[in-house]
């Protein structure tokens, strides 16, 4: 079954509809990956796009597996040997949430 997205509130009358307007300074314009700080991230994302730009707008998919999958077994080794913690916190660090604390503490956890 579907998820919404943990942390972005979904549109009116939907239950994953997310509405993205760059005009409003809604955007990612660094690479970045979806939702794998939660424990349980997502398989897959999708994005439609319903309207967009004659230029820009556009975005690029990564299958990390594979490029994993194609790295020089010492490369694999490497990886396989290192660690990282993914945080959302940089990337809402100057937002501004309107949720309860409630709210707050279930992501934190």
């Amino acid at each position: 079954d579907p998820i919404a997205h943990p942390t972005v509130p979904v549109r009116d009358g939907t239950r994953f509809l997310m509405e993205l307007d760059g005009a409003q300074g809604q955007r990612a314009n660094s690479w970045h990956t979806d939702v794998t700080f939660v424990d349980a991230y997502p398989k897959a994302s999708v994005l439609r796009s319903v309207l967009a730009p004659a230029s820009g707008g556009d975005t690029v998919w990564a299958n990390t597996a594979s490029a994993y999958a194609k790295l020089p077994k010492n490369l694999q080794d490497l990886a396989d040997n290192l660690w990282a913690v993914h945080s959302n916190e940089y990337d809402y660090a100057s937002a501004k949430p309107d949720v309860s604390p409630e709210k707050i503490e279930q992501y934190r956890k």
